[in-house]
Protein backbone atom coordinates (compact mmCIF):
# COMPACT_ATOMS: atom_id res chain seq x y z
CA UNK A 1 0.00 0.00 0.00
CA UNK A 2 1.13 3.38 -0.60
CA UNK A 3 1.44 5.72 2.31
CA UNK A 4 -1.20 7.92 0.85
CA UNK A 5 -4.07 5.06 1.39
CA UNK A 6 -3.14 4.28 4.45
CA UNK A 7 -4.18 8.19 6.36
CA UNK A 8 -7.43 8.99 8.17
CA UNK A 9 -10.08 6.41 9.63
CA UNK A 10 -11.83 3.89 8.24
CA UNK A 11 -15.98 3.97 8.15
CA UNK A 12 -15.56 1.33 11.02
CA UNK A 13 -13.36 2.59 13.88
CA UNK A 14 -15.85 5.77 13.39
CA UNK A 15 -18.77 4.20 13.75
CA UNK A 16 -17.49 2.35 16.95
CA UNK A 17 -15.89 6.03 18.01
CA UNK A 18 -19.51 7.67 17.82
CA UNK A 19 -21.46 4.28 19.53
CA UNK A 20 -18.66 4.83 22.45
CA UNK A 21 -19.57 8.48 22.43
CA UNK A 22 -23.34 7.70 22.84
CA UNK A 23 -22.64 5.23 25.47
CA UNK A 24 -20.66 7.45 27.63
CA UNK A 25 -22.93 10.46 27.42
CA UNK A 26 -26.04 7.97 28.18
CA UNK A 27 -24.18 7.13 31.41
CA UNK A 28 -23.46 10.76 32.18
CA UNK A 29 -27.31 11.77 32.18
CA UNK A 30 -27.82 8.89 34.57
CA UNK A 31 -25.29 9.98 36.94
CA UNK A 32 -25.99 13.71 36.55
CA UNK A 33 -29.29 13.20 38.59
CA UNK A 34 -32.88 12.54 38.19
CA UNK A 35 -34.64 15.37 35.91
CA UNK A 36 -38.01 16.97 36.84
CA UNK A 37 -39.80 14.87 34.38
CA UNK A 38 -38.43 11.68 36.02
CA UNK A 39 -39.08 13.56 39.67
CA UNK A 40 -42.37 13.86 38.24
CA UNK A 41 -43.23 10.52 36.74
CA UNK A 42 -42.06 8.83 40.56
CA UNK A 43 -44.30 11.83 42.48
CA UNK A 44 -47.27 10.56 40.18
CA UNK A 45 -46.32 6.72 40.67
CA UNK A 46 -45.94 7.02 44.46
CA UNK A 47 -49.31 9.23 44.56
CA UNK A 48 -51.20 6.14 42.88
CA UNK A 49 -49.53 3.68 45.38
CA UNK A 50 -50.84 5.65 48.09
CA UNK A 51 -54.55 6.03 46.35
CA UNK A 52 -54.61 2.61 45.58
CA UNK A 53 -53.56 1.40 48.70
CA UNK A 54 -55.67 3.84 51.13
CA UNK A 55 -59.00 2.89 49.11
CA UNK A 56 -58.65 -0.88 49.53
CA UNK A 57 -58.05 0.33 53.41
CA UNK A 58 -61.02 2.05 53.32
CA UNK A 59 -62.95 -0.80 51.83
CA UNK A 60 -61.90 -3.24 54.42
CA UNK A 61 -61.31 -1.31 57.67
CA UNK A 62 -64.77 0.06 56.73
CA UNK A 63 -63.25 3.60 57.66
CA UNK A 64 -62.78 6.95 55.17
CA UNK A 65 -59.36 8.14 53.92
CA UNK A 66 -58.58 11.27 52.50
CA UNK A 67 -55.72 13.32 51.01
CA UNK A 68 -54.40 16.58 52.07
CA UNK A 69 -52.52 18.22 49.49
CA UNK A 70 -50.33 21.58 49.64
CA UNK A 71 -48.63 23.07 47.40
CA UNK A 72 -45.10 21.05 47.68
CA UNK A 73 -46.43 17.53 49.53
CA UNK A 74 -49.63 15.51 50.63
CA UNK A 75 -50.22 13.38 53.75
CA UNK A 76 -52.99 10.56 54.19
CA UNK A 77 -55.02 11.31 56.50
CA UNK A 78 -58.12 8.71 58.68
CA UNK A 79 -61.45 10.19 59.66
CA UNK A 80 -61.46 9.49 63.25
CA UNK A 81 -64.47 10.35 66.26
CA UNK A 82 -62.34 13.34 66.80
CA UNK A 83 -61.58 14.82 63.45
CA UNK A 84 -59.10 14.07 60.41
CA UNK A 85 -55.62 12.08 62.27
CA UNK A 86 -52.93 11.86 59.66
CA UNK A 87 -51.67 8.15 58.91
CA UNK A 88 -48.36 8.99 57.31
CA UNK A 89 -46.30 11.94 57.49
CA UNK A 90 -45.56 14.64 54.75
CA UNK A 91 -44.66 13.53 50.98
CA UNK A 92 -43.15 16.06 49.61
CA UNK A 93 -42.66 16.85 46.10
CA UNK A 94 -39.17 18.49 46.09
CA UNK A 95 -39.13 20.97 43.91
CA UNK A 96 -41.99 19.86 42.35
CA UNK A 97 -45.43 22.00 43.01
CA UNK A 98 -49.12 19.96 43.32
CA UNK A 99 -52.24 22.44 41.72
CA UNK A 100 -55.67 20.44 42.42
CA UNK A 101 -59.47 21.23 40.32
CA UNK A 102 -62.09 19.55 41.37
CA UNK A 103 -65.34 19.51 39.08
CA UNK A 104 -62.99 21.84 36.70
CA UNK A 105 -62.69 24.49 39.11
CA UNK A 106 -59.68 24.98 40.79
CA UNK A 107 -58.75 24.22 44.61
CA UNK A 108 -56.37 26.48 46.94
CA UNK A 109 -53.87 24.68 48.73
CA UNK A 110 -52.78 26.56 51.36
CA UNK A 111 -50.63 25.04 54.69
CA UNK A 112 -54.10 26.31 57.06
CA UNK A 113 -55.59 23.08 55.44
CA UNK A 114 -56.49 20.38 57.82
CA UNK A 115 -59.33 18.54 56.37
CA UNK A 116 -58.49 16.27 52.80
CA UNK A 117 -59.61 17.61 49.26
CA UNK A 118 -59.93 14.04 48.30
CA UNK A 119 -62.04 11.77 50.01
CA UNK A 120 -62.19 8.04 50.04
CA UNK A 121 -65.11 6.30 51.30
CA UNK A 122 -65.83 2.55 52.27
CA UNK A 123 -68.06 2.14 48.89
CA UNK A 124 -65.06 2.05 46.92
CA UNK A 125 -65.48 5.49 45.45
CA UNK A 126 -63.43 8.93 45.80
CA UNK A 127 -63.43 12.41 45.19
CA UNK A 128 -62.94 13.07 41.40
CA UNK A 129 -59.82 15.12 41.22
CA UNK A 130 -57.35 16.47 38.65
CA UNK A 131 -53.21 16.76 40.00
CA UNK A 132 -50.88 18.33 38.02
CA UNK A 133 -47.59 18.52 38.82
CA UNK A 134 -45.34 21.59 37.99
CA UNK A 135 -42.34 23.25 37.86
CA UNK A 136 -41.55 25.99 37.07
CA UNK A 137 -45.26 26.90 36.56
CA UNK A 138 -45.00 24.06 33.45
CA UNK A 139 -47.22 20.97 33.86
CA UNK A 140 -44.98 17.84 33.50
CA UNK A 141 -47.68 15.20 35.01
CA UNK A 142 -51.46 15.11 35.42
CA UNK A 143 -53.14 12.73 37.47
CA UNK A 144 -56.88 12.70 36.65
CA UNK A 145 -59.53 10.37 38.91
CA UNK A 146 -63.33 10.01 37.91
CA UNK A 147 -64.57 9.08 41.41
CA UNK A 148 -65.28 5.42 40.35
CA UNK A 149 -62.17 3.88 38.50
CA UNK A 150 -58.40 3.48 39.04
CA UNK A 151 -57.03 6.73 38.41
CA UNK A 152 -54.07 7.08 35.99
CA UNK A 153 -51.73 9.79 35.10
CA UNK A 154 -50.07 11.12 31.62
CA UNK A 155 -47.79 13.50 30.73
Amino acid sequence: MSRLATRGFTLLETLVVIVLLGVLLGMATLVAGPSTGRQARDQATGLLQVLHAAREAAVLDGREYGLLFRPDSYRLLRLQPDGWQPVAPLRSAGSLRWTLAQGGLPVALGPEQDVPQVWLLTSDEYSPFELQLEADGKPLVAIIGDGLNEPAWHE
